[in-house]
């Protein structure tokens, strides 16, 4: 290969990690995503990223088939539903037929703005396609990323979340002072950094504890401590480490803790106990029972020192039988059985639900509190294929990480990021985490490392 063609490689390469950076790092800061600036931001760079993958790939043959199958298919399947369709073919799609008076009278008197496909919410479709395209050029740049490029962004991660987290614990001390500082005007109690939702804060918190865990534990047993003076000073720089992460651990929990959220506390507590129990053939069973006993304690002194009243409230004073959510799941599989197997389209959950809307809630829903339920019902039967895909590909991740030695770095980090996306499974199953940008796009980040093959880690 000549110098010159390297060179604009290297420059490539170079320039994709930079905007990837951007993307996975300012993102969390701008209202967790969720503003239009946010949106703008995110769409722009994906647009500037795929560009430079298509001049420079960097991702062929580092995925299995299946793999790609499921992610073009997640990507390419919204489009289908906005191709024009005849009056005659519309209205025979199921629950369409209760809108044709409105398009009866828009054809009318409006025809311009007649647009009908087999989503009924077109331009909120074109929306949904555009909030991929962020995701799409995530997972096929880190697919594309070394090993070394791939810890630097999780170290970057590391120091975002850690920053997210101090915030959080500011606004348990004071919230009004710090909330009208960033400008968030949704201060709902507790910790929440920039998040505009407390429930979807901890879940940056969950994602990333169980990389806090592994490479402390990767800390640990790198080297053994020695009173040879030869090793003093890597032994310093080890334990100046270890401190470090140990900090960042406590700091993760503290402020997940401190979010107040149900959900959230316990998936915390649940990635907590399952990387330790993960992690435990490499730091063995007595080193890893003394980290286990160390961490639990510091943890129970730092709550101690904050107070926790207001957490424990939230798990014995409301009772989980009268959430919202178990008023809405029902509703919910009323419009999945009127609209499926096409689905109402992908985007169009918050305009078409409301003529499921359960009269006995005051407030608006905007969300189904259950991403595969919002899924099915936007996307009917294909929902239901995506959402297999999904658990097949978590899967089959699993099977990669059996091959690799226990002390190999790509190990821990497969690991960490199998049971992040473990954790962001089950709380869709209870919340719209997925629609928080910032989480989406921290969480296909984390499902690209999961699943590149192995042999493309150098």
């Amino acid at each position: 290969m000549k110098e010159s063609q390297r060179n604009k490689i290297i420059s490539f390469e170079s320039a994709k990690f930079i905007f990837l950076t951007l993307m996975l790092v300012v993102t969390p800061f701008l209202s967790s995503g969720k503003s239009v600036t946010a949106l703008i931001f995110l769409e722009m760079v994906a647009v500037l990223l795929l560009s430079l993958e298509i001049l420079s790939p960097n991702h062929a043959g580092k995925l299995n088939l299946f793999t790609k199958t499921a992610l073009w298919f997640a990507v390419l399947s919204p489009v289908l539903y906005l191709i024009p369709l005849s009056l005659e073919v519309w209205q025979k799609l199921p629950g369409h037929s209760l809108y044709l008076p409105s398009i009866e009278w828009l054809s009318k008197n409006q025809p311009q703005n007649l647009w009908l496909t087999a989503s009924l919410v077109p331009q909120k479709t074109v929306h949904a396609v555009l909030t991929l395209l962020p995701l799409l050029a995530i997972f096929i740049i880190t697919v594309g990323l070394s090993q070394k490029k791939t810890l630097q962004l999780i170290t970057m991660l590391l120091v975002v979340t850690s920053v997210q987290a101090c915030i959080g614990l500011i606004q348990v001390a004071n919230p009004e002072a710090i909330n009208t500082l960033l400008g968030i005007k949704t201060g709902q109690g507790g910790a929440q950094g920039t998040y505009l939702n407390r429930d979807h804060f901890p879940a940056l918190m969950y994602m990333m504890l169980p990389f806090c865990i592994g490479l402390l534990i990767l800390g640990l047993t790198n080297q053994g401590y020695g009173g040879n003076s030869k090793h003093t000073e890597d032994n310093h720089k080890k334990f100046g480490y270890v401190l470090i992460i140990f900090s960042l651990i406590i700091l993760v929990l503290v402020a997940g803790i401190g979010s107040r959220s149900r959900m959230g506390i316990a998936l915390l507590l649940l990635a907590l106990i399952l990387s330790l129990i993960f992690f435990i053939g490499t730091l063995g069973i007595k080193r890893l029972s003394v980290l286990s006993t160390v961490l639990f304690l510091s943890l129970i002194l730092v709550l101690a020192t904050i107070g926790t009243t207001p957490i424990i409230n939230r798990f014995l004073v409301h009772d989980p039988s009268l959430d919202a959510r178990f008023k809405i799941f029902p509703a919910v599989l009323n419009g999945i059985a009127d609209f499926f197997p096409v689905g109402s389209g992908p985007g169009t959950f918050q305009e078409v639900f409301r003529i499921y809307h359960p009269p006995d809630i005051q407030r608006f829903v905007n969300h189904a509190h259950n991403d595969y339920l919002e899924l099915v019902f936007e996307m009917g039967f294909v929902g239901i294929i995506i959402t297999i895909n999904l658990f097949i590909s978590w899967i089959w991740g699993w099977s990669q990480v059996v091959g690799l030695h226990r002390n190999d770095t790509f190990r821990f980090l497969k690991i960490a990021a199998g049971i992040s996306i473990l954790m962001v499974l089950i709380h869709c199953s209870m919340d719209f985490i997925l629609h928080t940008p910032a989480n989406a796009a921290i969480f296909t980040f984390l499902l690209a490392i999961f699943l590149k093959k192995n042999k493309y880690y150098t």
